[in-house]
């Protein structure tokens, strides 16, 4: 059995060295998988990296952008609000001038605004109370100046300053409210000059 046992060490001897080799291999190749799979890893996570970071750029200019834009807003309103403000004082300075010239400016007014055509002038119920005895004749060389006639009338219309102009059945408000909302582009522009520039 000398002779059998010797085939049979050498059998497993040669297994031995083969599952040993298998095994090296097998750790070899293991550990070329790990380090592969360490550099795929680090490159993915350096992708990811700076794809994180060029996102929160964007994202940051977004906000930026966002909030600039809202406080251009924010400045064009509060503009506005005080351009509306103004407007809103020179309606009151107008409605609370002294009697003689309030009239006298509605005077002037009437003839701007008159047609070289008979017409009638009408004004509040305040106003019509406390217009001086002098106004109709005032209003009347206001209209012949431009080739027109003016009466004041008795009527009255429920505005806030000014009159309204009456000629056949067409009517022409004069009211300081209707002649500012007429004029407020150019009094939005002369007010933002005058506070804004």
């Amino acid at each position: 059995m000398d002779g059998l046992e010797k085939i049979a060490e050498q059998i497993r001897a040669q297994a031995q060295q083969s599952a040993d080799e298998t095994i090296a291999d097998a750790r070899r190749r293991a550990e070329e998988l790990r380090v592969q799979t360490e550099a795929e890893d680090a490159e993915a996570a350096r992708q990811m990296n700076e794809q994180a970071q060029r996102d929160a750029k964007a994202e940051c200019a977004r906000a930026q952008s966002a909030a600039e834009a809202e406080g251009r807003r924010a400045l064009l309103a509060e503009k506005q609000k005080m351009i509306a403000q103004a407007i809103a004082e020179a309606h009151r300075r107008l409605t609370a001038l002294p009697d003689d010239e309030y009239f006298a400016l509605l005077a002037k007014l009437a003839g701007e605004n008159c047609l070289p055509q008979p017409g009638e002038l009408l004004l509040s119920p305040k106003d019509l109370a406390r217009m001086p005895a002098g106004f109709p004749a005032q209003v009347q060389a206001a209209a012949q100046q431009k080739g027109g006639a003016l009466t004041v009338a008795t009527q009255t219309r429920a505005i806030d300053g000014g009159f309204v102009l009456v000629y056949g059945g067409i009517e022409e408000n004069c009211s300081f409210e209707a002649l500012l909302a007429a004029q407020s582009e150019q009094l939005q522009d002369a007010v933002h000059r005058a506070l804004f520039s």
